[in-house]
């Protein structure tokens, strides 16, 4: 933040300091339900620091070495600034501050390392707003957890696990004067980036503490991870509906089971990779509990921070057309209904015409419902939105959380709407097929654990009906039909096409995916050697199979 912008802030930095929710949240660890580490949710890694003799040995140092009146002075020491002044003066730059505690903590929070006399007045006029809202053991103790310490690291929590490859409190007393040295110029005397000067810096610190260093081999931990977005703000979603804070979070486990996340990451990697591919992402879900098992995202052969799994908005194609004819089935036609096959024209009441072709422009004549949602036929699909009664076809939708009832309008029959649906909604909704009309909110987040030592479970919503058992069955055995066959299994389930897109949505026995194919310019239509949503779906099919079979001998 440059010196005008932060000025121009200083009103919303002061109602945040006032409201109370100014601190950065600390780093957690987000696992599957293997336990094994998925991704850590935080900019930097940043740690509490825990109360032990190394802290209070720590907290002591700090003020010797960094600001020795912090407990007599205000937010400003003015004699530490006249002498920085009379430095700098000397020497014809800004080489000293004066800073104290809590203008670091200010400028830390708020501002820009860059020395500049505008950024000192900004951190200055924070430093004075914290004085009063924070006690000085409280803006001490901020300052020990939140204070930059290098290579992507924040506090000293963080830099003692990243250098020492321990937690601070299991610390030698000697090697804490190392971390120390840091300040001020954290990525200069970094051991990972400067060992040399590291040792140099340490030996300083020590000397001015009185105290001895030695030196030992270290071996930091290189951090070069690039943060699951999707995941972090699907997560935190997820804590703020079910009313969990996110503030103290040492863990959280997720329903994602890490075995099956491996092996779809690596298909769908793979398939990124193909020239025409923009993108490809997927979402499993558990059809018994609800549980997210897996989610992928990925383009040119890299993970990708954006999914349309969980707040995506894409175009569903023909996948929606299950749901066009569970309207139909429960306002009395059959699977066997027979309807045509051409070319079909409407004109609405507003002057609107509805012109729809099949793709590929291939027509059969007369067709059963059955028939015409296996060939994915649009023109029969068009004839069926447009003589069932609209309100009952847009309730179907909205019952199964896929629609907005202001936006509806009859094309959403032929995956036709105007906001999107997300791979979540879509393969819940199919999820919600599969257990018989019965819809169970999706879960990510399994419990959470707090640096209390506190767990708050996130246990299963309970179920609702959203269709007529009878219909469900019917349409069931219409799915089977339409959905794909391979040796081992049936996925019943729907495949769709976009200018740009393949999807395929559809559920086993156990669990229900909706996966989605973007590519970078559009196909042509039926080509037999495009890549399709419903091919990919088949290679998941037997990792899919091999989670079965393990769910079987264990406890979800």
């Amino acid at each position: 933040m440059n010196a005008i912008s932060a000025i121009r802030q200083l009103p919303s930095i002061f109602q945040m300091i006032e409201r109370g929710d100014f601190l950065p949240l600390h780093s957690y660890h987000v696992r599957g339900r293997q336990g094994k580490l998925l991704g850590i949710v935080g900019e930097d890694l940043c740690y509490p620091l825990q109360l032990s003799q190394n802290s209070v040995l720590l907290k002591k140092w700090i003020l010797e070495v960094e600001d020795k009146r912090f407990y007599e002075h205000g937010a400003i020491d003015y004699k530490g600034i006249i002498r920085a002044i009379f430095r700098n003066l000397i020497v014809g730059k800004i080489t000293q501050g004066g800073s104290t505690i809590t203008q670091q903590l200010a400028r830390t929070l708020f501002l820009y390392p860059s020395r500049t006399w505008s950024r000192k007045l900004c951190e200055a006029v924070i430093a004075l707003k914290l004085e009063r809202h924070l006690t000085k053991d409280q803006i001490l103790d901020a300052y020990c957890d939140f204070v930059y310490m290098g290579r992507g690291s924040k506090g000293f929590e963080a830099a003692a696990r990243i250098i020492y490859r321990k937690p601070f409190r299991k610390l030698e007393p000697d090697q804490i004067p190392a971390l120390i040295g840091l300040l001020g110029a954290p990525e200069r005397f970094h051991p990972e980036n400067n060992e040399v000067q590291f040792w140099i810096r340490a030996k300083q610190k020590s000397r001015a503490l009185g105290v001895g260093v030695v030196k030992t081999t270290i071996n930091p931990i290189r951090i070069s991870r690039t943060s699951n977005r999707r995941i972090e703000r699907a997560v935190r979603d997820e804590l703020l509906r079910a009313g969990l804070p996110e503030r103290d979070i040492k863990a959280v486990e997720l329903a994602m089971d890490e075995s099956l996340q491996r092996s779809i990451d690596q298909l769908l990697m793979e398939a990124s990779r193909r020239q025409e591919v923009a993108q490809v992402a997927a979402i499993v879900i558990c059809n018994k509990t609800g549980d997210v098992l897996a989610e992928s995202s990925w383009s040119k052969g890299q993970a990708t921070q954006f999914s349309p799994s969980f707040s995506g908005h894409i175009q569903p194609g023909s996948t929606f057309k299950t749901f066009a004819l569970l309207a139909a089935i429960e306002c009395g036609f059959s699977s066997e209904t027979i309807f045509e096959s051409a070319p079909y024209h409407s004109e609405k009441r507003t002057g609107t015409k509805w012109n729809v072709r099949n793709y590929g422009y291939a027509y059969h004549g007369q067709l059963t419902l059955k028939e015409a949602l296996k060939r994915s036929d649009n023109s029969v699909f068009a004839r069926l939105a447009e003589c069932l009664d609209k309100d009952r076809l847009v309730s179907t939708y909205e019952r199964f959380s896929l629609v907005n009832r202001c936006s509806f309008t009859t094309a959403a029959a032929l995956g036709g709407i105007r906001d999107g649906v997300s791979l979540l909604k879509l393969a819940n909704a199919y999820a919600s097929i599969a257990r018989n009309g019965v819809a169970i909110e999706p879960r990510l987040v399994r419990f959470v654990e707090y640096e209390d030592g506190q767990t708050a479970f996130v246990r299963p919503s309970s179920g609702r009906v959203v269709a007529d058992y009878a219909a469900i069955q019917a349409l069931k055995q219409v799915l089977a039909y339409s959905g794909i066959r391979t040796i081992s299994q049936i996925f019943s389930g729907k495949s769709g096409t976009t200018k740009k897109g393949s999807l395929f949505a559809g559920y086993n026995e156990d669990v229900s995916i909706s996966l989605w194919l973007n590519f970078n310019h559009e196909q042509p239509e039926h080509d037999p050697k495009a890549l399709t949503a419903t091919q990919i779906v088949k290679k998941i099919g037997n990792d899919l199979l091999a989670w079965s079979e393990k769910r079987a001998f264990a406890i979800i």
